[in-house]
């Protein structure tokens, strides 16, 4: 059911007034229309992300050691304080993300980091 079906319904049984009405279904269709731009540029940031991830892994034999371990650091910090702004924030859901993004990270750097 449509949400202007909804309001009508609520208007005609007198749960709320016209103009609630007019103002809610106002509010939700300005929702709707940051929903998409919020998707859109989510899937932009995936894309550029992923650029990122193949030009790195593409010259990764060609990257010191040294700097590796500062990327390691630097992307696990970064992790870690999107944990901090989570649980300032009260986030709960962004804060499991998080905290399972950081034990992978921790996981994976162990596994694959090179000798020195």
């Amino acid at each position: 059911m449509k949400i202007s079906n909804k309001l009508q319904k609520w208007v005609d049984e007198g749960l709320i007034s016209q103009k609630q009405a007019d103002k809610i279904l106002l509010s939700e269709q300005s929702t709707h229309s940051n929903i998409v731009w919020k998707w859109m540029y989510g899937i932009a940031g995936l894309f550029i992300g992923l650029g990122f991830i193949l030009i790195i892994s593409a010259n990764w034999d060609n990257i010191p050691a040294p700097l590796k371990l500062l990327g390691d650091f630097a992307i696990w910090a970064a992790i870690l304080y999107g944990t901090y702004w989570s649980i300032i924030n009260k986030k709960t859901r962004i804060k499991e993300l998080f905290l399972v993004l950081s034990f992978l990270f921790v996981g994976a750097t162990w596994i694959n980091w090179p000798d020195f």
